[in-house]
């Protein structure tokens, strides 16, 4: 039976007019490419949920603490060491971080790192920040040793805030340990010997950035004639974006 024969066979034809096939139109999030980050760390922002498991704002009646968000903010890429290349992103100013213009997605503009409250994950946390310390302020520690239990380390939340706007290099990774693909991850960090940013000009980045994030969902909605259902930032918070813990 020919090609023909077969679609003859059916009972019925479409129009010649009917395209043979039509590819899908959807929005995709932007995703940070794999390689080493020059950067600013940014808030560490509580989320939670409801008694559902449901993402709700902390006055919620059943509202209960679950993760943390903490955006790592870019002012450089770097590439990988097999593909070095230089392309800087946000610039320090003396009076406001500058945003670049032309920027596809404002998604760009940081790395979002979930940070876990299990304590089955705290190994992850404490791998990647236990270098973080303030020469003279070991109680600014993220990472602490159990004085009780010197083989027990503690996740010094607490401590977070101490490093809001430090200037920080960290590498994405999108290779698990077996070898298969997934999304990037935040394979490591470190501080940089570099000024801190101030409190005031981190916030005003955070601000021009939500400024720019609810144009760009406007933009999207006027695009597609209707409700675009992204997740809304609450206010300074930013979208909840899973991240492996690898």
């Amino acid at each position: 039976m020919s090609g023909n024969d077969f679609y003859e066979d059916l009972g019925y034809q479409l129009p010649d007019s009917v395209p043979e096939g039509i590819a899908s139109e959807s929005f995709e999030y932007f995703k940070q490419p794999v390689g080493i980050y020059r950067g600013l760390f940014g808030k560490l922002v509580a989320k939670y949920k409801d008694i559902n498991g449901n993402r709700c704002e902390e006055t919620a009646d059943t509202a209960k603490l679950s993760h943390f968000i903490n955006n790592l903010w870019v002012t450089e890429y770097l590439g990988t060491p097999a593909s070095p290349v230089h392309k800087p992103i946000l610039s320090v100013g003396q009076d406001m971080i500058h945003i670049p213009a032309g920027i596809g997605q404002v998604a760009e503009l940081y790395f979002p790192l979930v940070i876990s409250l299990d304590p089955k994950m705290q190994w992850s946390i404490q791998g990647k920040f236990e270098s973080f310390m303030i020469q003279g302020h070991e109680e600014l520690r993220i990472v602490k040793v159990n004085p009780a239990k010197m083989t027990e380390k503690i996740t010094n939340f607490r401590a977070f805030p101490a490093y809001y706007g430090m200037q920080i290099e960290f590498i994405l990774n999108d290779v698990k340990k077996d070898g298969t693909k997934t999304s990037p991850y935040l394979a490591s960090i470190k501080l940089i010997n570099a000024d801190k940013v101030a409190p005031e000009l981190m916030n005003r980045l955070e601000s021009d950035y939500l400024d720019l994030l609810k144009a760009e969902q406007d933009a999207r909605k006027s695009k597609q004639g209707e409700s675009f259902d992204a997740p809304p930032p609450p206010k300074s918070d930013f979208s909840d974006i899973e991240n492996d813990y690898q």
